[in-house]
Order: C-alpha cells, then sequence, then structure tokens
C-alpha cells in the first residue's frame, strides 16, 4: 500500500515566456491566508455581496498572492511583486493550473463533499449560513386613506373662516 509520504505534494507545470514553472497545489493553509486576508474575496466565495470597488482593488494582490503561493514562494515579496507584473493572459494560465492541481475533481465537487460532511455532523452549510434570509413574501394590506391630509378641520372650528 501507497502511503502519503510517497505521494508527495501535487505537482505540475505551465509555461511562461518560453520557460517551464513548477507549481504546487494550494494548501488549506494557503486558502485560508488568501480568504482572512481578503475579506472581500472571501464574501464573494460565500455568495454574500461585496464591495466591488473593495473587490477590485484587492483582487491584483489576491492574485499574485496565490501565484506566490502556487510557486512555493508564499510570502516572499520579490515573488508577489513579479506575479503582480505578469500580464493577465499569463496570470491565468497560471491560475488554472493551480485550480486543476489544488481540485482535482473541481471546485463545485470539493464545496458539494464540505457541505454534505456539514450536514451529516449536523452543521448549518456555510452557503446557507452566509445567505441573508429570504424576504417575506407577505405584505401588510394599506390602510384606505379617510381624506387627504390637511382636509379635515377641527371640531370647534368654523367653515369659511380665516
Amino acid at each position: 500500500m501507497v502511503s502519503l509520504v510517497d505521494i508527495g505534494p501535487s505537482v505540475g507545470s505551465v509555461e511562461v515566456r518560453g520557460q517551464s514553472v513548477e507549481l504546487n497545489g494550494l494548501t488549506a493553509s494557503h486558502i485560508v491566508g488568501i480568504l482572512t486576508a481578503f475579506p472581500e474575496v472571501r464574501k464573494i466565495l460565500a455568495q454574500r455581496e461585496a464591495d466591488l470597488q473593495m473587490l477590485i482593488s484587492q483582487f491584483p494582490l489576491a492574485v499574485a498572492m496565490i501565484i506566490a503561493a502556487g510557486t512555493g514562494k508564499e510570502g516572499d515579496d520579490a515573488t508577489i511583486k513579479v506575479a503582480m507584473t505578469l500580464g493577465v493572459g499569463e496570470q491565468y494560465e497560471i491560475l488554472s493550473k493551480l485550480m486543476e492541481l489544488t481540485f482535482p475533481k473541481g471546485v463545485k465537487s470539493f464545496l458539494d463533499g464540505v457541505n454534505a460532511a456539514l450536514d451529516s455532523a449536523g452543521v448549518r452549510g456555510w452557503d446557507q449560513a452566509t445567505k441573508s434570509p429570504a424576504q417575506s413574501s407577505q405584505t401588510s394590506e394599506q390602510d384606505e386613506a379617510s381624506e387627504t391630509a390637511g382636509t379635515q378641520l377641527p371640531d370647534n372650528s368654523l367653515r369659511g373662516a380665516n
């Protein structure tokens, strides 16, 4: 029987500018670090409303940090800086390979498994717990106004007197 030590990390490579860049699948520690550092990214993954301006401002650094972690240089400022200067197409190629290495059966399969495990443990799924409750479909009927405001005279006033 094979042990985890025999299997080792999930490794692959992608070609960038004619050079082969070695990549490792991200660990739970990497993912938690990214989600902790970038709350707007976390909100999007949890299907919650996020501040779009904040998300856009955080996204380039988040991508660079993911790439750095995938190259084994998590937190290395020089690697993060280079990752930020890559063209978006190059970043996409690296991210695509990282997704394949990190989630070999796909992200949806992973999230479905996590939700199933939480459900079987009697824990409310993170997807449900992060959504606002549905708005009530019942609304109260509007009261009928008896008269337009300001047209009802006080009982002790005389009509026509100013």
